[in-house]
């Protein structure tokens, strides 16, 4: 089963002072936000036979922010 996923990041680092600097960053998860499909039904008996009904929990699209003070 072939999967798609893309993490982006942006960064900025700020220099202060000679001793400080500030790092601004946004990280984004599975930035397109596209699905991961789950398996196909294996029962033969089943009406839902080979056809993919389900997705794989967990993969929704994720934002991050972060800041980080360096001294």
């Amino acid at each position: 089963m072939a999967s798609r996923n893309v993490d982006l990041v942006l960064a900025k680092n700020l220099r202060l002072t000679n001793a400080q600097s500030l790092e601004l960053r946004l990280e984004a998860f599975n930035a397109f936000n596209w699905i991961q499909w789950g398996l196909p039904a294996t029962a033969f008996n089943a009406a839902t036979f080979g056809q993919i009904t389900s997705v794989v929990p967990g993969s929704p699209r994720v934002l991050q922010l972060g800041l980080k003070y360096s001294f």
